[in-house]
């Protein structure tokens, strides 16, 4: 086939030659891009009410947040106060309660020496018990892998630890990120 190096002349087979409006292809091809034209600006216009309603919303939420955080900040002030007026036991009491895991330890611990356990001990209760899933002896009670008196003993090093070291600051944050912290405390 050969290539035409100049424009078309006005009479070639292809350029149009119908006066219709159905064959005039310009009217078309204006129309579409001035509907093109029209909808992208009415997208513009929803993204920036969109965006408007976005940041209203985003700097009420990020008020609600501050504000919380502070009462959770100063909750956290009188929760480590309180749990600081408690002793730690110095003597292990010879219980014979049997106890699957580590979190019901930390319960029939608060029932004998009837006082509760720190927020975060609760959290690392949770933690061994989690880490014992897979494991091959996941199923057996944890009274039979180790002796009471041990695992009392380390809950409450932890736990003189947890009432005497932990900042409310981090105790807030972790409140912050667990909305049922509640529960455990």
């Amino acid at each position: 086939m050969l290539r035409r190096y100049g424009p078309l002349k006005k009479d070639h087979l292809l350029l149009s030659d119908s006066e219709t409006d159905s064959d005039d292809l310009s009217v078309y091809v204006d129309g579409v891009q001035g509907q093109k034209q029209k909808n992208k600006q009415k997208n513009a216009e929803k993204e920036s009410s969109k965006n408007k309603k976005h940041k209203k919303a985003k700097s009420i939420d990020q008020e609600n947040y501050e504000d919380k955080k502070k009462s959770l900040k100063k909750l956290s002030g009188k929760y480590q106060e309180y749990m600081k007026q408690f002793p730690i036991p110095t003597s292990v009491h010879e219980s014979l309660a049997a106890f699957n895991t580590w979190q019901d330890l930390g319960k029939s611990m608060k029932k004998i020496y009837g006082q509760p356990l720190h927020y975060l001990t609760h959290l690392r209760l949770k933690q061994w018990d989690d880490s014992r899933i897979g494991n091959k002896d996941e199923n057996k009670p944890l009274d039979t892998i180790i002796h009471r008196a041990k695992a009392e003993s380390t809950i409450w090093v932890m736990e003189e630890f947890h009432r005497n070291c932990s900042s409310r600051e981090y105790i807030a944050k972790l409140w912050l990120a667990d909305p049922t912290y509640y529960n455990l405390i």
